[in-house]
């Protein structure tokens, strides 16, 4: 994939036919900006994306929230609010934390919408 990125490999990924699961990409140059070359490149991503099942990106500087939301939004897809369980925190535009449960707490092995009256479709 040429662009912002170059491929990258980690040690866990699989082959699934001819598919790399996962496809992990690196940037091409240092202080390459992720939401920079997402944007450029969004189409070509999705379209990775849709082959790959999951995109791994490794060695850009995104280091909060807000970095993260500038990401997301460059992909350009409409915004899925958030529907679930349990209370999140909104750290910055489309970024919500994991879950507040204490930390004491454990949490059983669940699916995330089990407990959702409504389902949405996206895709």
């Amino acid at each position: 994939m040429k662009m912002g990125f170059v491929e990258g490999k980690v040690e866990e990924e699989r082959l699934f036919g001819d598919v790399v699961f996962p496809k992990t990409l690196l940037p091409s140059k240092t202080g390459e900006d992720l939401a920079i070359a997402v944007a450029k490149e969004r189409n070509r991503l999705s379209e990775a994306l849709k082959e790959h099942g999951v995109i791994l990106v490794r060695g850009f500087d995104v280091g909060s929230a807000e970095d993260f939301s500038r990401v997301v939004e460059a992909f350009g897809w409409d915004e899925m609010g958030y529907v679930g369980a349990t209370k999140r925190v909104k750290m910055a535009n489309r970024v919500f934390s994991t879950n507040e449960i204490p930390l004491d707490r454990s949490i059983n092995f669940h699916h995330e919408m089990a407990l959702v009256r409504t389902h949405h479709c996206y895709g």
